[in-house]
């Protein structure tokens, strides 16, 4: 009686190419048997958990994301921030040009004519192409994502609805990936308000939550900043950490 009551949730983090660490505490969930209620997963960390919640298997969610990373659409998408599209173009470089491309003076001269480096009609090509066409309550798992409303700095907890579009907006990286509008609501990057969803997961019923942070940490950083551009990435990712910190101390 009392084991059916009690849930247990899987709080995913974002953290770029550094997400894809949990399909190994998938694996190691799956082959340890450890019991799944739900998930809420945040940027990447929503990528995973959502294609997880449909799948029901790690194995399958890794193929799904090589073969979508090693694609034509992710190619062309992370060469648009890429030093040098020459070369081959990995998960690390298409989250991680940031520093070079306002280097380069290219990212300030884009910005003021587009809102995101990577177009919507790409993107949602991107993501119809790696998420499955079904609704979120649907899916054999219980499954939210979170997202941060652009205007009014709310954290959105999606719990329903088209699972492309959910993820898509848990996902949009500002200034990179498109805004995504849900319900009239300007929608980015849940990891810029909640990027260990733990407290999402306990108001949606669970009373157990295993939280997984991939997020860099102040001793993952590069050495001291260079640039008044560095130091101002620099403070705004301090800030990103210590939120971090005290959003997953509940799980």
């Amino acid at each position: 009686m009392f084991a059916k009551r009690f849930k247990t949730a899987l709080a995913l983090s974002g953290g770029s190419a550094r997400a894809l660490s949990h399909l190994g505490v998938l694996e190691r969930i799956e082959r340890e048997k450890i019991p799944v209620d739900m998930i809420v997963g945040s940027s990447m960390g929503a990528v995973i958990g959502g294609l997880y919640a449909y799948y029901r298997d790690s194995a399958t969610v890794a193929d799904r994301l090589r073969r979508v990373f090693q694609s034509e659409l992710f190619v062309k998408a992370a060469s648009l921030v890429a030093e040098d599209t020459a070369h081959p173009v990995g998960t690390d470089r298409f989250f991680n040009r940031f520093m070079w491309l306002f280097r380069k003076g290219f990212y300030y001269t884009h910005s003021m004519l587009h809102t995101a480096l990577v177009s919507e009609d790409l993107y949602e090509e991107i993501i119809g192409t790696l998420v499955p066409d079904t609704l979120i309550e649907d899916l054999p798992i219980p499954f939210a994502s979170v997202a941060m409303d652009l205007l009014s700095g709310e954290e959105i907890v999606i719990a329903k609805g088209p699972l492309r579009r959910a993820l898509a907006a848990s996902s949009a990286i500002p200034g990179i990936l498109p805004v995504v509008e849900i319900d009239g609501r300007p929608l980015v990057d849940g990891g810029w308000v909640d990027n260990v969803p733990v407290a999402p997961a306990i108001a949606l019923g669970a009373h157990f939550v295993i939280a997984v942070d991939a997020t860099l940490e102040m001793s993952g950083m590069a050495d001291t900043p260079q640039s008044a551009m560095e130091i101002v990435f620099r403070c705004n990712e301090i800030t990103r950490i210590v939120l971090t910190r005290h959003r997953k101390s509940h799980a």
